[in-house]
Formats: structure tokens, sequence, C-alpha cells
């Protein structure tokens, strides 16, 4: 039995990217002792499009219609996110050719596939309805961000008219005389007096510098504490910084 990866990313997803995919469906695989042959990839594919007029998914179903196999996925929603009755007769005609499914994530599937195919079945169909619940989300979320994206935009263009320093209007021989400042041994606030630089902007320079490095669950962006988002698993923790927007994601593959 031919063991694939399968991985597919469609254009502005906020997700993990194709070579992530990929190098948790090699490593998974290799912690399992599976002889992984083949990772098929679809870029800039919708969820929706359905697996068979998908190209990569359709060379795959053809290598492994006669033979039969699995296909690794990182997470179910990379496979399928459709209604749960087009879930249903996709996974059927999977199954009917001896083709069965792994989601990393969701990695208790596979084993009840071999015991109960028709629990199988129901199981993935559900949690193919929640993924296209979370998308939903996803989305809200990302039109929100791109709300808040509108408004720091405008904010900052009233702080350079106040006559306020942004990151990014700093020169650069100002940033590397921050970073000696520190290196020197001066405290943050006396490098602030000497470049007229405000204290958080300071901070943001060595970091961006990698000069000192941030706390745990410290936000990038704006250097808040990140919270845990309630629909995160064991498997896939999402933080997310309520302050700013800024999201990080932490996937485990043990």
């Amino acid at each position: 039995m031919q063991i694939v990866g399968y991985v597919r990313v469609s254009t502005g997803e906020q997700t993990l990217s194709i070579e992530e995919q990929i190098n948790i469906i090699k490593d998974f695989c290799n912690n399992k002792g599976w002889e992984l042959k083949e990772i098929f990839v679809d870029k800039d594919v919708s969820g929706d499009t359905p697996l068979l007029e998908r190209p990569s998914f359709s060379k795959l179903y053809n290598q492994l219609k006669d033979v039969g196999g699995i296909v690794v996925v990182y997470a179910l929603d990379r496979l399928i996110r459709l209604s749960v009755n087009e879930v249903f007769n996709t996974l059927r005609l999977l199954f009917e050719k001896n083709i069965m499914v792994y989601s990393i994530r969701e990695a208790y599937l596979f084993d009840l596939a071999t015991q109960n195919p028709i629990m199988y079945h129901f199981l993935l169909s559900v949690l193919s309805f929640v993924s296209s619940m979370e998308l939903q989300l996803i989305r809200e979320r990302t039109r929100t961000v791109m709300r808040r994206e509108d408004v720091r935009e405008k904010i900052k263009d009233s702080m350079r008219k106040r006559g306020f320093k942004l990151y990014t209007d700093i020169a650069d021989n100002v940033k590397e005389t921050v970073v000696k400042l520190y290196m020197m041994g001066l405290p943050l606030r006396r490098i602030s007096e000497i470049t007229g630089l405000s204290l958080y902007m300071i901070r943001k320079i060595l970091v961006k510098h990698g000069v000192i490095k941030l706390k745990e669950n410290e936000c990038p962006r704006c250097f808040h504490t990140m919270e845990l988002e309630p629909y995160s698993t064991p498997l896939k923790k999402i933080w997310r910084c309520h302050y700013c927007g800024y999201m990080k994601e932490e996937v485990s593959t043990g």
C-alpha cells in the first residue's frame, strides 16, 4: 500500500505554508516509520474546489485508485471543506478505491477507519463541517484585522503629521547608533534621551536587530502579551494579540 502526502494552500489564506505542511508530513511519516513515496501539492486552490478537479489531487487519485493507499495531510481542511453531503460522497469514492485518509491534526481518525468505516465517514463529515465553520470565523477575523489595518494606517498618517517618528521613517544609521549605544551598556532611557526616540521605538529597533529577545508569548508587533485562542487544540495552538490583531500558530507533530 502506497503512502503519499497531500498539501493545499489557497491565495490569501492564513494557514501554514506549503513548505511548513510538507515538513510536518515528512516528520510525521519518519516518526511513524512510514515510507513516504511522494507529496502532491495544489497551490492557489480553494478548499471549495472538488477533489478530482484539483490538478495535483487528480494525479494522486489516478495513481492510487488501482492499488489503494494512504493519503497523509496536515489537517482535514487541507483535503475537504465542503458541505457534509459532498464530504461523505467524496470519502465514499476514496474508500471504495481503498484510499484511506490520515490527518495529522485529527490523527485518531485513521485507526477508526480500519475498525469501523461507518464511524470513520461520520466523524470525518462532522469534522469537515466544523472546519468549514472555522474557516468562516477566520474570514471574519481577517476582515476585522484588515479594517484595523486601515485604521492603523490612518493613525500612522496622523502621527506623522504631529511629528511622531515611525520605525520605517528612521534612518538606518540612527538604528545602528541605537544598537551600538545599547551594546556599550547604556540603559534604554539614556539612549532615548540621546537619540530623541521613544522607549517603545528603542525597544522595537533592538528586537528587529536581534539584540534583545521577546518574552514568551510577547507580541513582536506591539510588545503586548498574546493570549491563547479558545479554539486551539493540543496539536495546534493559536496565539493572538488582542491589542493589534497579530496571530501566531504553534503546531505539534507528536
